[in-house]
């Protein structure tokens, strides 16, 4: 784009997890949709409604790019492997193998408006996890 239309290079909207008019509008324009899905079978139930929700907004946008991971993951258990099982199983969404653990320093950084590498006792695990994320996300603009 030429001029100065654009002051950003990347723009990240939370819309939600509801099929929303601003939802879809914000998912005809852009270029990645990242989907959290934590590792409960409500929340992984969700899939067939997202990929319907995929299916309606890619006959306006067919090359939108979606993504999704593991959130607020136990530390240990079976029900994350279950969920990432069925995950990389879904052939619309770009399953990235990313798991983000519920640690406390999320919340931490978040009551502090901050991410949890600029908290001043970062906890290395997390940010390990976001930058992980981060990495996957934007690899093709980093090369």
């Amino acid at each position: 784009m030429s001029g100065n239309c654009c002051k950003y290079d990347d723009i990240i909207i939370d819309t939600g997890g509801r099929d929303t008019r601003s939802q879809r509008a914000s998912l005809s324009l852009a270029d990645v949709l990242l989907l959290p899905f934590n590792p409960r079978s409500l929340d992984i139930w969700t899939l067939e409604n997202v990929e319907k929700l995929l299916e309606d907004i890619r006959t306006i946008h067919p090359e939108l790019r979606a993504v999704s991971f593991l959130n607020r993951a136990d530390p240990v258990g079976s029900d994350n492997q279950d969920s990432k099982d069925i995950l990389s199983e879904v052939t619309s969404i770009e399953f990235s193998n990313i798991t983000i653990v519920n640690r406390k320093a999320f919340g931490r950084a978040v009551s502090l408006g901050l991410s949890v590498g600029e908290l001043s006792n970062p906890d290395g695990k997390a940010t390990r996890e976001i930058v992980a994320l981060y990495e996957y996300l934007f690899r093709a603009k980093m090369t």
